[in-house]
């Protein structure tokens, strides 16, 4: 595979990460609480991009 793919790449995973902490932050900054909703969309927002990670991972291996 193309090095700069690659890198690219582990660039998104890295991304990834940070976009589930800063979403978190952000629901925090709100009120200071994370409500029941809050916390539903912050669930399936970590499920999402974990499973995009996992891909991207996947795509990196070949």
């Amino acid at each position: 595979m193309n090095g700069l793919i690659r890198i690219e790449i582990t660039n998104q995973i890295l991304n990834c990460r940070n976009f589930v902490h800063s979403m978190r932050r952000l629901a925090l900054k709100d009120d200071g609480v994370i409500d029941a909703g809050e916390k539903k969309v912050l669930r399936k927002l970590a499920r999402a991009t974990k499973k995009y990670a996992k891909e991207l991972e996947k795509l990196s291996k070949d």
